[in-house]
């Protein structure tokens, strides 16, 4: 089959495209191969504790992945610090958008944020007690205690 000059560009990445979710398939085959492995092991050494178990009634528990985007009790105090700076109850949104601006992420981070923060200030309101929720759903504003 002949192609043309553009079709040549498009033809070569769609092969390396391609080739990368082979490999990426291939490695999680390995992987799972691996985990397998592993799950005969623990389940023969839990029939060697209790033999009268079945390790299958065993609840599969779904992995956490921890995404690091701040260390320690920042995300609280950049919230924190946004409410000490406005002064007076702010919209979620507000407090959002002056966290984005104080990290440097860009407008385009605001909406990935929006989840993260949002679960930062109930925790401060519920757990901490450092903040106060006025109102109820996109009509709330947040100030400190």
């Amino acid at each position: 089959m002949q192609t043309d000059n553009g079709n040549r560009y498009a033809l070569h990445a769609l092969k390396e495209r391609r080739a990368e979710i082979d490999g990426e398939l291939r490695q999680c085959e390995q992987r799972l191969r691996y985990l397998r492995e592993m799950l005969g092991h623990l389940d023969a050494t839990l029939g060697l504790f209790d033999p009268d178990g079945n390790p299958k009634a065993i609840k599969a528990k779904r992995p956490y992945k921890r995404v690091k985007l701040f260390g320690a009790g920042k995300l609280n105090r950049l919230v924190l610090d946004a409410l000490r700076r406005a002064g007076v109850p702010i919209t979620t949104q507000a407090v959002i958008n002056a966290v984005v601006a104080d990290v440097g992420f860009g407008p385009d981070a605001a909406a990935g944020m929006r989840s993260r923060v949002r679960s930062n200030l109930l925790y401060l309101s519920k757990v901490r007690g450092l903040v106060i929720k006025e109102g109820e759903r996109e009509m709330a504003t947040w100030r400190l205690a």
